[in-house]
């Protein structure tokens, strides 16, 4: 009796052990996400996924979309009231959302033009994963905004080509946009899609726009963007 006690504690113990032994490995598997919001998820590397954002839904094709305005400390959209504050990061606008703009307060182009903020952005022709830093100062996009390439000049950089025959956009896959966010802190930050799905083919009938990018944050404020 005596002996079936002492295996039942020891086999207890195993279970717990290896149970709380599974528990942690999950946490720290980064192809483990948690769920932030509705469109919102974070990886066990700190990554965070916003999947098919409902832009501007409602605008005609080719006309400007009313702007989303998105924060990158509270992982969520921020409300256009708040446009001049330091409550976002980067918004979405133009035709089709598709104009990533930082939130600068001396900017022009910035939706947050005469407010107090002091964003920056930088285009980088890497990979999202290669971005080890944030570039040089002289490589900053002093427009502020990101999103045909070549237009309205040929020098204008941006995350998505166009192709006038077909009508459909597609992402620059090795172009990363390097942000500096509202608080000083550094991001790195890659647009994947604006079809609902993210397709690998979409068509002129897929629906548009849905916001679709990934970034990460350098939470100790320095210029380091290399992923742990």
């Amino acid at each position: 009796m005596q002996r079936r006690k002492i295996a039942g504690i020891i086999g207890l113990f195993i279970v717990l052990f290896f149970g709380a032994s599974c528990k942690k490995d999950s946490k720290a598997d980064p192809s483990v996400r948690t769920r932030l919001s509705t469109y919102v998820e974070k990886d066990g590397k700190n990554i965070v996924y916003v999947t098919d954002l409902p832009g501007d839904i409602a605008a005609s094709p080719g006309a400007p979309a009313k702007t989303v305005y998105f924060s990158f400390t509270s992982n969520n959209t921020v409300d256009s009231s708040q446009k001049k504050s330091a409550s976002w990061d980067v918004s979405f606008g133009n035709i089709y959302n598709s104009y990533v703009t930082i939130n600068n307060g001396a900017n022009p182009m910035s939706p947050g033009y005469g407010g107090s903020t002091q964003g920056a952005l930088y285009i980088v022709n890497q990979p999202f994963d290669s971005v080890k830093t944030v570039p040089a100062g002289t490589e900053v996009n002093v427009n502020g905004s990101a999103g045909m390439d070549g237009y309205p000049s040929a020098s204008w950089p941006g995350w998505y080509q166009y192709n006038s025959t077909t009508h459909l956009l597609t992402p620059i896959q090795a172009r990363t946009l390097v942000i500096k966010m509202a608080n000083g802190k550094y991001a790195k930050l890659q647009m994947i899609s604006l079809y609902k799905g993210n397709p690998v083919n979409p068509t002129l009938s897929t629906p548009v726009p849905y916001i679709t990018f990934k970034y990460w944050v350098q939470q100790d404020g320095s210029t380091n963007l290399q992923i742990p």
